[in-house]
């Protein structure tokens, strides 16, 4: 882990820290927006369900749950809450709770966020 992480994991403690799932705590889901419109709803929870998950966030992600309350959040449809929860136990994630929408928090990481690239080790 770099500094910034074990800066965070060492002062944080009693708050709601949100992790995105797609794109954060998976490395790809999909290939582009344009296969997911193309897909068939079982075609594409079998995508779902199989999307390779991003291992060095999962485990920020676990060091995180043990002092605080962990959120994820998703766009993903509620049709797709039953695949969710398979994957987040079958890659051994440490949750709270599950919101297939923006959610409230004290710290987040998403892959539309800089602060995301610090679960790869990026330094920035």
């Amino acid at each position: 882990m770099n500094n910034t992480i074990d800066d965070l994991l060492e002062n944080t403690e009693g708050k709601i820290v949100a992790f995105d799932l797609d794109l954060t705590l998976t490395v790809r889901a999909l290939e582009s927006p344009p296969d997911f419109m193309n897909t068939s709803s079982h075609d594409f929870l079998e995508v779902l369900r199989n999307a390779q998950p991003n291992k060095a966030a999962i485990e920020i992600l676990n060091h995180f749950s043990r002092n605080n309350y962990i959120r994820i959040y998703t766009q993903r449809g509620e049709y797709a809450f039953d695949v969710t929860h398979e994957w987040l136990v079958k890659n051994g994630v440490n949750y709270d709770d599950v919101l297939f929408r923006k959610a409230r928090y004290d710290i987040f990481f998403d892959d539309r966020a800089y602060n995301a690239d610090i679960l790869n080790g990026d330094k920035k």
